[in-house]
């Protein structure tokens, strides 16, 4: 590269202010200004900024992108491209990483850009059927600011819902794995967590326990009975399992399990207009019980009941939640269990308070006719103790009362247990 000094920085033949050590000496300050400028250290960098798409893109297809490489400098300027950039591609709380492809394969690894000219080359991506709105597309290599570009569906029915608070970014492998379980099981998301579940070792080992519990929406929150009355996606299945386990027998035996399956209708959130209570919902349904043995250790019973639940608070700092129930026996088991009522009652009242990210305190009061039954329990998480590595409640639970199993229904038992929670 030669450098050209212009005519009006040549200095005067006749100079009286200077002599020639002072003419040596602006000579070598332009022959290293020139050096300097020749190696590119003077020279401006290219710049290169992302066009969007002119069209709303069509996510599941491929859309193009143009890469406009701007170079502001008197002198050509070479820029180096990789073979694949790579990117990411962000849409709600969803991230994806992803591989684009040059439209125009590049003739040499480098290449040169025009003085105070420009180069537009074209990349194209494939978007996942996911996103749609308005995404965000930032490349790593090379690095360009990023930027926002409307998609849009071909069909109503063509992708699945984001997965809220999705924040990691997946790999062109994850997500392909996500699509293909969210088509194969499309109707997954109407199953979640019911009661809580933990598994817990008592203090002594004949009283441990476990329970595990699911519910499942039965209609559609997107068909046309929801679209008519939204209403109606209330409708739930509810499972319950708790299992009673003898660890210092023999065998290890299960002592008894109560089998709870039911069907019951949850409402949506009932707009009191209270400022201190942030929800009111109310729950009605019809519960089985047994435990699933014959004979003379044979038990069940049904129950039609109804439990408002008030939540007081947003849980920062605190909420409390109170949730009395009140049940009818339907068709109860007279021949093993006919007095269960005296000992189960008709009424009880479940109290939890506690931070959303932090302790909670729960506890459940029956009243009887023979006694009164208590069941407290204490979670915490245990991340918080392991820098927010484990998905675990610590769990320490308190019983004392009656009919707390089936089988036992009316002796009085007590126990204290000790473990871990998924569901609090």
């Amino acid at each position: 590269m030669t450098i050209q000094i212009p005519r009006s920085t040549r200095l005067p033949k006749a100079c009286p202010a200077m002599g020639r050590g002072g003419r040596v000496g602006v000579w070598a300050l332009l022959a290293i200004l020139g050096a300097f400028q020749a190696s590119g250290a003077l020279a401006a960098t290219p710049e290169m900024v992302l066009v969007a798409p002119a069209q709303a893109a069509t996510a599941g297809k491929e859309a193009v992108f143009g890469l406009l490489i701007t170079n502001p400098a008197k002198e050509p300027a070479a820029v180096s491209l990789p073979d694949a950039p790579r990117g990411r591609l962000q849409v709600g709380g969803a991230c994806f990483l992803t591989t684009l492809r040059w439209l125009e394969t590049p003739a040499e690894t480098l290449l040169t850009v025009p003085p105070e000219g420009f180069l537009r080359l074209n990349l194209a991506v494939v978007v996942p059927p996911e996103a749609v709105g308005h995404v965000t597309l930032e490349l790593e290599e090379p690095a360009v600011a990023p930027v926002i570009f409307a998609m849009e569906l071909p069909s109503p029915e063509m992708a699945p819902p984001l997965a809220a608070g999705d924040t990691v970014c997946q790999d062109e492998t994850q997500r392909i794995e996500k699509v293909v379980h969210s088509r194969m099981q499309p109707y997954a998301e109407n199953l979640s967590f019911y009661q809580p579940m933990y598994f817990l070792l008592g203090v002594d080992p004949e009283e441990s326990k476990f329970q595990l519990s699911f519910k499942y929406q039965l209609l559609s929150s997107s068909g046309s009975l929801a679209q008519t009355w939204p209403w109606v996606t209330g409708f739930h299945f509810g499972y319950t399992q708790t299992s009673f386990w003898d660890l210092e027998g023999d065998s290890e035996p299960f002592d008894d399990t109560s089998y709870k399956p039911e069907l019951f209708f949850a409402s949506p959130n009932l707009e009191t207009g209270l400022p201190w209570m942030s929800v009111l919902k109310i729950q009605t349904g019809l519960q089985h019980e047994s435990n699933g043995r014959g004979g003379l250790e044979s038990r069940s019973t049904n129950y039609l009941y109804l439990k408002p639940t008030f939540i007081v608070g947003s849980g920062l700092p605190y909420a409390l939640t109170v949730s009395p129930r009140i049940w009818a026996y339907v068709r109860n088991d007279d021949g093993t269990n006919a007095d269960l009522h005296d000992y189960r009652g008709y009424f009880d009242l479940e109290l939890k308070l506690g931070q959303a990210d932090g302790y909670m305190i729960s506890s459940l009061l029956r009243w009887a006719d023979e006694g009164p039954s208590v069941q407290a329990d204490l979670t915490y998480p245990i991340g918080k103790l392991f820098s927010d590595n484990l998905d675990l409640y610590l769990h320490a639970q308190y019983f004392r009362g009656y009919a707390e199993s089936l089988l036992n229904y009316d002796q009085e038992t007590e126990a204290f247990r000790l473990g871990v929670a998924i569901v609090r």
